[in-house]
């Protein structure tokens, strides 16, 4: 095998390793995405579920 054979081999490994990092870190931060909509939506709900409560209770007072 000659050098420009071996610096091509070389070359195309790297990009293969940069290639898996980068689908790795793209995944990562899918799942992290994902992560905070489920927690952003289980806030919304408990907010709401406050200002229901509250509703139900201000109401309640002026009856």
């Amino acid at each position: 095998m000659n050098a420009p054979q071996l610096k091509a081999i070389m070359v195309a490994a790297a990009q293969c390793v940069i290639i898996n990092f980068s689908v790795k870190v793209l995944k990562w931060l899918s799942r992290l995405k994902t992560r905070r909509n489920n927690a952003r939506m289980a806030l919304d709900s408990v907010i709401l579920y406050m200002i229901n409560v509250m509703d139900e209770n201000s109401l309640s007072a002026f009856q």
